[in-house]
């Protein structure tokens, strides 16, 4: 059953389909293709926060992230690939949040900190080996 966009699939209204059937599909052109991949870089651009500020935590860098002021609702922290560079968790745990750091790579935490819990574990994605400790 065929919507007002004419999909035969009833999609969303400004939501349509160009299907020939026994055609194959048009592959968008290289300038449509860099006029979606521009539209997506926009909504990445820094945009302003209201009421809050943003501030770098942890060293400049990698190690270190831009992160909106705003951590008064925050009980943990979880940081992930520790290796040699621990800037991030401490500035945090200073904040009173508790960290949790995981890295299966290194024996221990590259600092000791009342506020940071280290575990030597692999955190993976679906369809990899399971975290091991």
């Amino acid at each position: 059953m065929a919507d007002n966009t004419g999909n035969p699939y009833g999609g969303p209204q400004g939501f349509s389909v160009n299907y020939q059937f026994g055609a194959a599909p048009r592959a968008p052109s290289p300038q449509e293709v860099q006029a979606r991949v521009r539209a997506f870089a926009r909504q990445l651009e820094p945009r302003k926060i209201c009421d809050f500020q943003k501030i770098r935590v942890g060293r400049n860098f990698d190690g270190g992230y831009v992160m909106v002021d705003d951590f008064n609702e925050v009980d943990a922290a979880l940081s992930f690939g520790i290796a040699d560079d621990a800037s991030w968790d401490l500035e945090i745990a200073k904040r009173g949040i508790p960290v949790h750091q995981f890295d299966h790579t290194i024996e221990k935490s590259p600092v000791d900190d009342p506020g940071i819990t280290f575990h030597k574990t692999k955190i993976s994605g679906l369809g990899e080996p399971a975290a091991w400790i």
